[in-house]
């Protein structure tokens, strides 16, 4: 979570990839991910900064706490998944193309609506 003056203006879902395999969302959009890997990835599969918020550094900030803390808890890979084209504002919960790339991510594989991005730690 992100925060200004206690006002949550920022959120992220952070886990273990493994752990989001089976979730519906995950299932919906994204079962045929390769999910065998041989290292320790983190998964960002929701980000979301208030639309009143935004273009003022705080996806950008999270992001990057989100990359230490998971190199800090020995995890190689942080994994996200923004979707191709934007679609609308409450159904654009994987975060931005744009600010995945700029932090250094890059396209790992796709699906036909979701790109997989991948950030070595």
């Amino acid at each position: 979570m992100a925060y200004i003056d206690n006002q949550v203006v920022g959120w992220c879902n952070a886990n273990e990839k493994s752990k989001c395999l089976h979730c519906e969302g995950w299932q919906g959009c994204l079962a045929s991910v390769d999910s065998a890997t041989n290292v320790k990835v983190k998964s960002i599969f929701c980000f979301s900064i208030d639309p009143n918020m935004r273009n003022k550094g705080i996806a950008t900030q999270l992001l990057n706490q989100v990359c230490e803390d998971a190199k800090k808890d020995g995890f190689t890979i942080v994994e996200v998944y923004p979707d191709k084209e934007y679609n609308e504002l409450f159904q654009d919960f994987m975060g931005p193309l744009g600010l995945y790339k700029k932090c250094g991510f890059e396209v790992y594989d796709e699906t036909n609506q979701k790109y997989v991005m991948r950030k070595t730690l």
